[in-house]
């Protein structure tokens, strides 16, 4: 797998990973609505990972940026972790890191 495709593959899976994370934080806070429409943008990364290419990775940044945009109050910075230049952190744990 070509070097910039398997960084694409880990940034997907770091979005799906802190998906998870938001939406155990969205169900607890009973904010069904939100954990909703987080789950509609999380729900279409999978079919993308194995070898995306910019129309898909388009398809997924739009609708981060529009889950983004309707909840400014969302946790992590998913749009950040698919287009940065850094490697993504694993371990970083406050939300406000970026990748």
């Amino acid at each position: 797998m070509p070097e910039v495709q398997d960084q694409q593959t880990t940034r997907l899976l770091f979005i799906l990973h802190r998906g998870f994370v938001e939406s155990r934080a969205l169900a607890l806070a009973k904010r069904a609505e939100q954990l909703a429409e987080l789950a509609d943008i999380m729900e279409i990364v999978p079919g993308y990972i194995h070898c995306p290419d910019e129309e898909d990775l388009e398809i997924i940044r739009l609708g981060l940026q529009k889950y983004q945009a309707k909840y400014p109050s969302h946790l992590f910075d998913y749009v950040g972790y698919l287009s940065g230049d850094e490697p993504v952190d694993w371990n970083a744990t406050d939300p406000s890191e970026k990748a």
